[in-house]
């Protein structure tokens, strides 16, 4: 453990729902916050780090989903690292979602204490990955 505070990505279209997401995290971790997919694989692609990627299911742009995919290609170690967030109540999709990525998903609205367990279970079993590819 370095002992520097893990390094989260937030991908959400509502800008309410991002600030509400930082000021959650503040005490966890340090969050970079992102309004859709094409932004955040602009920040991997430049080289950033995540420990743990917190994503929206429907956005504008570039959804959930299609981030997911472009970074499994590109990113795949920090691809292990997403969790999808979402205000759909399906069963089927949650499960779905859930065996895509290989975590549950989140689903909306999420209480700051479910965002700060999620971080604060997750990350000790990752190290910062962006690596791309070669």
């Amino acid at each position: 453990m370095t002992g520097l505070p893990p390094e989260v990505l937030v991908v959400d279209d509502d800008a309410m729902i991002r600030r509400g997401y930082g000021r959650t995290l503040a005490s966890v971790c340090r969050a970079t916050l992102v309004e859709d997919g094409e932004a955040a694989l602009e920040l991997l692609e430049q080289g950033a780090q995540f420990d743990l990627v917190i994503c929206d299911l429907s956005m504008p742009r570039m959804d959930g989903r299609a981030l997911f995919a472009e970074m499994r290609l590109r990113f795949p170690a920090c691809a292990r690292n997403l969790v999808f967030c979402t205000g759909t109540a399906d069963p089927l999709m949650l499960d779905q979602l859930a065996a895509l990525t290989g975590h549950r998903p989140l689903t909306k609205p999420v209480a700051g204490a479910s965002l700060r367990a999620l971080v604060n279970g997750f990350v000790p079993h990752s190290a910062h990955v962006a690596a791309p590819v070669a």
